[in-house]
C-alpha cells in the first residue's frame, strides 16, 4: 500500500497540470466568446455540449467513473459559459 504523503504529492502534481490546462481552456473560451459576440451567436449551445459530453464520455476507460466524469464536464462547461457571459457583459 502506498503512503498517503506520496499519494498527496501525486495529486498535487495533477492539480498543477489541471491549473495549467484550466487557464489554457479559459483563454480559448474567451476567444469563443469574442467570436460569438462578433457573429451574433448565443453563448449556450445545448446540442454542442451534449455532443461533446457524449463523445468524451465514450472515451472514458473506467465505466464506473462515467457519472462523475459527466458531472465534471458539465461543471467545466458551466464555468466556461459564466466566463463567456462575463466577457460579453464587459465587452
Amino acid at each position: 500500500m502506498r503512503d498517503i504523503k506520496d499519494i498527496r504529492l501525486e495529486i498535487n502534481e495533477i492539480d498543477e497540470r489541471m491549473r495549467e490546462l484550466f487557464e489554457s481552456r479559459m483563454a480559448l473560451a474567451g476567444e469563443v466568446a469574442e467570436y460569438k459576440m462578433k457573429n451574433g451567436l448565443p453563448i449556450y449551445d445545448k446540442e454542442r455540449e451534449d455532443e461533446v459530453i457524449r463523445r468524451r464520455s465514450a472515451e472514458l476507460s473506467d465505466a464506473s467513473l462515467l457519472c462523475f466524469y459527466e458531472k465534471f464536464l458539465h461543471s467545466v462547461m458551466d464555468i466556461s459559459k459564466d466566463y463567456q457571459n462575463a466577457i460579453q457583459k464587459n465587452g
